[in-house]
């Protein structure tokens, strides 16, 4: 064989060893299925007046959310449930577990933030921490771990939201990502469209609107993407 066909030889070889490390890559690929939901609509959210009464009341809609919400999705197991240490998060998804006779973990990374309109950077190399958050049902609700019981003190700083946030996407990709799993977060509005657009890789000033208890699915892509299969889902 002359050095030229020595060389097509070579190069198909190794056309053929890459393409068998990429297939071979692709079918141990194993995609995660992952659901956001935003509670279900406050009597702070109905009203626009703020406050601890009004954040931890449902509105009558809201109620009625809840009900929609436990149709939508009760033929549903998750391998992993999360929801925000918010009473509102918390007790959107309460009722659903407790038909479904399945558990939550509360997830302080993804408690509601990143409202602020000053976007600037934060000072601080840590997420400064906040109060200890109650559990509305230890049956049913229980923190993610015994070092997970405090929910972050971020209300001052756009930037430490977002911190708080992607310390949550990395857990989740640590442990549960690229695994098959079917995972079910409850949130809110700031924090829950900013999850959304860092898994999606999407610009954080890009626009994305959450509604009240309706049903997002994002599907695993690759080892760093997401993509939005839909939006918004509510019943028909």
């Amino acid at each position: 064989m002359n050095n030229l066909g020595l060389k097509i030889l070579l190069g198909v070889v190794s056309f053929l060893l890459i393409i068998s490390c990429e297939k071979e890559k692709k079918e141990s690929f194993a995609g995660t299925e992952l659901y956001f939901v935003r509670h279900a609509e406050s009597v702070a959210n109905a009203t626009g007046i703020s406050s601890e009464e009004n954040n931890r009341s449902f509105s009558e809609r809201g109620k009625k959310q809840i009900d929609s919400l436990n149709i939508l999705i009760e033929n549903k197991i998750f391998d992993l449930i999360v929801t925000s240490p918010k009473w509102r998060a918390q007790n959107t998804i309460l009722p659903f577990l407790k038909i479904s006779n399945q558990k939550a973990e509360i997830w302080p990374e993804f408690a509601e933030c990143c409202w602020q309109d000053d976007r600037s950077e934060s000072n601080m190399s840590k997420i400064p921490i906040g109060e200890e958050f109650e559990i509305s049902d230890p049956e049913y609700l229980s923190a993610r771990d015994a070092e997970s019981i405090f929910e972050y003190s971020t209300s001052d700083s756009y930037s430490n939201g977002i911190n708080q946030i992607r310390k949550g996407v990395e857990l989740l990709r640590n442990k549960y990502f690229n695994k098959g799993m079917k995972i079910l977060i409850v949130g809110h509005s700031y924090s829950g469209a900013n999850l959304l657009k860092i898994l999606l890789n999407k610009d954080l000033d890009s626009e994305l609107k959450l509604k009240n208890a309706k049903l997002n699915f994002l599907r695993e892509k690759n080892e760093n993407e997401f993509e939005l299969v839909y939006q918004n889902r509510g019943l028909k």
